[in-house]
């Protein structure tokens, strides 16, 4: 977007650019329980003698699956832009923007918020998890402001 930012008015409600980036607390709270995960069920065979090969091989493909999942978290890319005008929200990634509708239940709390998004042209749904190092404050406040307002349920 290039030239000055308009400002919301009554007009034209709009909402500035929230710019995101992925958080490294839900990160590591993701792989802390990817690990957990792929510990506990051999904790509860280790001196278990009698355990039959048929349990070890689903524990091993088990963790393979694991393993997939810890190198594919790895390599995920969320938004990196929400904003709403002109009566759209739209979801802006390295690769465009997607048009995108409110959809499902939100949690607004000021350390955590969970917005879901259904985009317009398909069926695919985005949940925006956004903590304290995912947007900056004045960005987490601004959105948290907004949507507890509703202004953006007023179609003009």
């Amino acid at each position: 977007m290039s030239g000055p930012i308009r400002e919301s008015t009554p007009a034209n409600p709009r909402l500035a650019p929230i710019h995101l980036q992925p958080s490294l607390w839900l990160q590591r709270l993701h792989r802390c329980l990817l690990l957990t995960l792929a510990v506990l069920p051999w904790l509860a065979f280790v001196g278990h003698s009698g355990v039959p090969a048929g349990w070890i091989i689903v524990l091993c493909l088990f963790n393979a699956l694991l393993a997939w999942e810890w190198c594919r978290s790895g390599r995920r890319s969320g938004p990196t832009v929400l904003s709403y005008e002109a009566g759209e929200w739209t979801l802006g990634w390295q690769s465009g923007v997607v048009t995108v509708a409110p959809f499902g239940e939100w949690l607004i709390w000021p350390w955590l918020q969970l917005v879901r998004f259904r985009e317009v042209d398909g069926r695919a749904v985005h949940t925006l998890v956004i903590l304290p190092d995912s947007a900056s404050a004045d960005d987490r406040r601004r959105l948290r402001v907004w949507l507890r307002m509703g202004r953006w349920h007023q179609r003009h």
